[in-house]
């Protein structure tokens, strides 16, 4: 029974650790939902594993580490309630993440020796990352993004470096501590990650791998470099000086290689701290932030800059992952989650585990910038950092043991519901998959009905909606088409979904809603074309003739810069000539 135990949870951390390596092609939007889906077996396999050891006589202690984490998850739970997303896929990964907590919590309590194997398991992670992108950078394999040709397992560079970035503290750390074998594959990690990361050009990633590495080095070479500070303190000082003046000199250098992505980027903060104002702090709900970051830019741009005119998007993301969860879930929740990483972070340092800490560092500072919590895979990395910063402290048998054991029961009652409830889920968006099939080759009509089946469990999805929308519109249903894109608008700050929900008003002859839609599509992305060019054909109605109007339009088609010319702006402004050759004549 042993061994059969032993084995059931050597395959339980081998399934965590390959999470980042899963993908669905039978899925729609595969690389991410279908991790998530991967996640709850791995969550039923470990908690299952857990049964094993009911008759052990080991408590738990449990800190207010755990109080703070299982409030987090508890509290983002009841805003997917109170949303009406109790089967949510958002709303089941959550309870997971809660179950892997504790799952990964008493499995170090049980079996010590699992740090040290997961551990291993990670760096083998980050080397086979690290050499998947080698092999995409030099042509051997193919990436997940039509654009650029460096993503790893994952779907864009960004998230990609910033997984290598997290993993490279403590990876740093395993080869400077340990000796022969271990430490010689672990040197070859951490060379390979240092050869790849600078080709995914993302700034965040860079910051969080300098400074999580740099506290490792630190933490290592501790006692040799005061040593040093006492003996030589004028050097010391000039080697601070230098050191400021090349990192002002490297942050000038990062800020001007994208400087329209930093520029955007600080937009989106200032947009995000309007909200939290704006909302008390309350939170808007999980899965809400794109709809209000579009009403409150449409606010803000008003009296804004023209560079901050012309750099705004429309993010599903904050890329910033604090001000995400205060926008979502509110104030609160914010600080019992960077309660959970502060301490984390401190356990680490106390009981000298330098590779964790840093990673945790590394992770801090990317998530500050980018969105790595809107990936399951992070998620899963997060979990387990901080369950590994925390020592497994245990009490002997007593009368709490009892409670631990119907604590384990539950986990796997709970996760065996997460994957039954999953099930439907699954069944979607597989469905989904192939009917994009039928969507992208435009054959809508074939492909209404199968959405409009699939709306119960994908209601919450913006791209599902629009999807759909699409079909009804091409199958002479614009009205039902009108109400998924309202639905889609709740869940996405996508401007395409206002514009053609504006064309249905237009076409039902609902002309005053579809210039609103239109002028307020404008009002939160000023800089795009295609707003203008659809209010000017909607001034062109016969019922709704407005030639002044019609001409205001039509000037600014034909004078705004376009950010990437494309040939459908051209064909626009062909258009437009066409209109006001005519108007002279």
């Amino acid at each position: 029974m042993n061994y059969l135990i032993l084995l059931f949870v050597s395959m339980f951390c081998l399934a965590l650790a390959v999470t980042p390596f899963v993908s669905a092609d039978n899925l729609a939007d595969g690389l991410v939902t279908g991790r998530a889906f991967w996640t709850y077996l791995v969550v039923l396999l470990g908690s299952v594993c857990l049964l094993g050891y009911l008759t052990e006589r080991k408590r738990l202690r449990i800190t207010w580490l755990d109080g703070a984490w299982s409030l987090f998850i508890g509290w983002a739970c009841l805003s997917c309630f109170s949303d009406g997303n109790t089967l949510s896929g958002k709303c089941a990964f959550l309870l997971s993440l809660l179950v892997l907590w504790f799952t990964l919590r008493l499995l170090f309590l049980f079996r010590p020796e699992t740090r040290g194997f997961f551990t291993g398991l990670w760096l083998t992670v980050a080397l086979l990352e690290a050499v998947s992108g080698m092999a995409q950078l030099y042509g051997f394999t193919y990436s997940h993004h039509t654009l650029f040709n460096l993503t790893g397992t994952f779907f864009n560079p960004g998230p990609y470096s910033g997984f290598l970035a997290i993993l490279l503290p403590w990876t740093l750390h395993v080869a400077l501590h340990s000796r022969k074998l271990t430490g010689h594959y672990a040197w070859l990690c951490v060379l390979v990650i240092c050869v790849v990361l600078p080709a995914g050009r993302s700034r965040s990633a860079w910051i969080a791998a300098l400074l999580g590495s740099a506290w490792v080095l630190i933490s290592y070479y501790k006692a040799a470099i005061i040593s040093y500070v006492r003996q030589y303190p004028k050097r010391i000082t000039a080697m601070l000086l230098a050191s400021v003046l090349l990192l002002a000199g490297g942050a000038y250098g990062m800020y001007h290689l994208k400087k329209d992505s930093a520029d955007g980027r600080l937009l989106m903060w200032k947009v995000s701290a309007q909200i939290i104002r704006e909302q008390q702090g309350l939170g808007v709900g999980v899965g809400h932030f794109p709809e209000a970051f579009a009403e409150a830019q449409a606010s803000y741009l008003k009296h804004a800059s023209s560079q901050e005119k012309w750099v705004a998007g429309c993010p599903e993301y904050a890329f910033n992952e604090y001000l995400q969860i205060a926008v979502e879930l509110g104030i609160f929740p914010l600080l019992l989650f960077l309660g959970v990483g502060v301490s984390a972070f401190l356990q680490a340092v106390r009981t000298k585990q330098s590779g964790i800490a840093g990673a945790l560092i590394a992770f801090a500072i990317f998530a500050f910038s980018s969105y790595p919590l809107q990936l399951p895979d992070f998620w899963i990395l997060w979990v387990c950092l901080c369950t590994l910063a925390i020592p497994t402290g245990y009490t002997a048998g007593n009368n709490w043991l009892p409670v631990q054991r119907i604590g384990m029961i539950g986990m796997a009652v709970c996760s065996l519901f997460v994957c039954t409830s999953a099930a439907d889920r699954y069944k979607a968006y597989e469905q989904w998959n192939r009917l994009k099939m039928l969507h992208n080759n435009k054959a809508y009509e074939a492909a209404t009905e199968g959405y409009v089946a699939l709306y119960d469990i994908l209601k919450q999805n913006p791209r599902y909606l629009f999807e759909a929308a699409q079909c009804l519109n091409h199958s002479e249903r614009q009205e039902e088409g009108s109400q998924y894109l309202r639905q889609a608008a709740r869940y996405s700050s996508d401007p395409m979904i206002r514009y053609v929900l504006a064309k249905n008003e237009q076409e039902a002859g609902n002309y005053l809603e579809a210039e609103r839609l239109l002028l307020h599509a404008i009002d939160i992305l000023p800089e795009r074309i295609y707003p203008y060019y659809l209010l000017a054909n909607l001034y062109a109605e016969p019922d709704f003739y407005q030639p002044d109007k019609r001409q205001e339009m039509a000037d600014s088609v034909w004078h705004k810069k376009p950010k990437v010319e494309s040939q459908a702006i051209r064909e626009m402004r062909e258009k437009v000539k066409e209109w006001l050759n005519k108007q002279d004549k």
